[in-house]
């Protein structure tokens, strides 16, 4: 399809009709955020096991001392020889996630039904660091409705695998029980996955977001104030400095063709996004 050729003003015109009918989505997202704080808890009564690199552990283990946890489910049935690629390609934006969301009493971490084996393997084969444990031999992704049955699969599901993407997360209380809160799979996945927006599915940041009244326009994402105090280091965040924080250069793994270059150092990223923040915010 090609575009229109029009004069500036045709343009312009255009221009702020599009920026209308966008104003008029984030309305709509905000509310939207408003039901999913709205929405009810339920209760983790069954008690999983999850097996790690140290052992085993239970779903309270996965916590890590907060009071919040975003699981993703990193497609990977037991009988899989490498982990599925679109899952693979969120994947490679993890390892800089969690320690934001740490800062903001919330966990990350990554499970699948593959073997524990299998699952190191092909974390160390992609370079990641970020937490992933396995469920192997539970009921955790059937339940959450991330895997299933030979019996559903033939009943007709949309997509003809065992296993699919997503996330669940979980709160708990002082008095250590877990509740699952929210739900995201399917195309909910491809808003939800931003660090920014994946933290606006826990309950707290959710309650933070929505109080905080220098937050324009944007219920839907974490607070400019927020973003610029995290990125930058200003007084007040207790985010370690941006100078000890390096990636690696990129690798060719496997299964994709990876850009040649020597790497680049976090600072770089984290300082340019800083930059765009502060010009956008409120005064």
């Amino acid at each position: 399809m090609r575009n229109q050729v029009v004069s500036h003003e045709d343009w312009l015109k255009a221009r702020l009709e599009l920026l209308a009918a966008e104003k008029e989505f984030t309305r709509q997202r905000d509310a939207l955020t408003r039901r999913r704080m709205a929405m009810p808890w339920e209760r983790v009564e069954k008690r999983y096991q999850f097996e790690a690199p140290n052992g085993v552990l239970s779903l309270v283990d996965l916590f890590d001392g907060r009071s919040q946890l975003i699981v993703y489910h990193f497609m990977f049935a037991p009988d899989w020889e490498e982990g599925c690629k679109s899952c693979s390609f969120w994947a490679d934006n993890f390892d800089g996630i969690p320690i934001h969301l740490n800062h903001r009493d919330v966990t990350f971490t990554v499970i699948s039904r593959a073997p524990f084996a299998k699952i190191d393997a092909y974390k160390k084969r992609m370079g990641w660091s970020f937490p992933w444990v396995s469920s192997h031999e539970s009921d955790f992704n059937f339940d959450y409705h991330v895997s299933f049955t030979p019996e559903e699969i033939a009943e007709g599901r949309p997509i003809d695998v065992s296993d699919e993407q997503g996330i669940s997360v979980f709160c708990k209380n002082e008095n250590g029980e877990v509740f699952h809160t929210i739900p995201a799979t399917g195309a909910a996945l491809t808003w939800s996955m931003a660090p920014t927006s994946s933290s606006i599915l826990c309950p707290k940041a959710a309650m933070r977001i929505a109080s905080n009244s220098r937050c324009y326009g944007c219920a839907a994402m974490i607070s400019i104030e927020a973003c610029y105090v995290a990125l930058t280091g200003a007084p007040g965040s207790r985010l370690m400095p941006v100078t000890t924080r390096t990636r690696e250069p990129p690798v060719d793994r496997g299964f994709r063709m990876s850009p040649p270059g020597t790497g680049r150092t976090y600072r770089g990223k984290l300082a340019m996004s800083a930059s765009r923040i502060k010009r956008t915010e409120p005064k």
